[in-house]
């Protein structure tokens, strides 16, 4: 399949910090947006400014408002940090942190599990999913519960 994003078009489905990022780049954290967050960031953010004074590509990719990180929203993030490894010729062992609040912590623990380039750390504010306590091992919630203990190596 082609993509679809491109370092110029890329503006579209994420913001990126790209333009105040000191370089080199040294590390990439992801910002998993709430339900229902529709904003789209004409100018740059405080936490972009923040992270880029340290070399660190902030991204708040634009995804469905109401993905809580299903497969599509899994690969559209892929592809944004595709085209970002593509364009600063970024090296694969950078470090990648997920991060989000509501729902978007929720999506900053899911990530990692299905993730291309899996973060090497999550920052979730109030996640919102079921509770470990009302998941039996063996469940689908069970099975995704293992594999994000064995990706993240925590809990």
């Amino acid at each position: 399949m082609n993509r679809v994003m491109t370092r110029e078009n890329l503006i579209s489905f994420a913001y990126v910090n790209n333009n105040v990022c000191a370089k080199p780049i040294r590390g990439i954290v992801l910002s998993f947006l709430g339900l229902n967050s529709t904003s789209m960031y004409a100018a740059d953010t405080m936490e972009g400014e923040f992270n880029g004074e340290k070399g660190i590509l902030y991204v708040v990719p634009y995804y469905n408002p109401w993905a809580w990180m299903n497969r599509q929203a899994v690969a559209y993030t892929d592809e944004i940090l595709d085209v970002l490894f593509e364009a600063y010729d970024l090296d694969e062992k950078i470090l990648i942190v997920s991060t989000g609040g509501s729902m978007g912590g929720q999506a900053a623990l899911v990530y990692p599990v299905y993730a291309k380039r899996a973060p090497a750390a999550v920052v979730a504010n109030c996640p919102v999913c079921r509770g470990p306590s009302t998941v039996r091992s063996g469940t689908k919630m069970g099975i995704w519960r293992q594999r994000l203990r064995r990706s993240l190596r925590c809990i």
